[in-house]
């Protein structure tokens, strides 16, 4: 009888080779019939919504690739209960757009069937991405757009 790995130790590992630049054994995990979303406004950050399938997926990556250039991806923590783990990753990246580096930190959630990543979420801080790429303040853009801020605060 085999042991099979924890998903706790699956997850350090794919993401540990992901933070040295192997991807390989993160995309191993992916299941065929997986669904990626990611949280964002897909209009500044093309690649945000749901992504159902491996070959979407792999798109949503590829498209992420596309406009940041990696130069760091340290996960933080780990978490695993069940089917289920979370990953708090502290990154750092070049937006190939506007030539701006940026920090931050992001949340994956996974939940797994078997050994395979079936449902992918997420989260990370877009507006603090969108400060550190344009220069400029969120509550200063908002001041510029009172159509913005009303729908954000409510007030209009």
């Amino acid at each position: 009888m085999s042991v099979q790995p924890s998903k706790k130790a699956l997850v350090t590992e794919a993401y540990s080779a992901y933070g040295q630049g192997n991807p390989a054994p993160l995309l191993a995990l992916i299941a065929p019939d997986a669904c990626f979303t990611i949280q964002g406004p897909d209009e500044i950050f093309p690649f945000s919504g749901k992504h159902l399938g491996r070959k979407a997926i792999l798109s949503a990556l590829a498209l992420i690739n596309a406009t940041f250039a990696a130069k760091r991806y340290t996960p933080e923590l780990i978490l695993a209960d069940g089917d289920w783990a979370a990953v708090w990753v502290n990154a750092q990246f070049t937006d190939r757009r506007s030539g701006a580096d940026v920090s931050v930190d992001l949340i994956d959630f996974l939940r797994f069937d078997g050994d395979l990543i079936v449902e992918a979420r997420e989260v990370f801080d877009s507006a603090g991405i969108i400060e550190q790429a344009s220069g400029l303040k969120i509550a200063s853009l908002m001041g510029a757009s009172p159509v913005l801020a009303s729908r954000i605060t409510g007030t209009g």
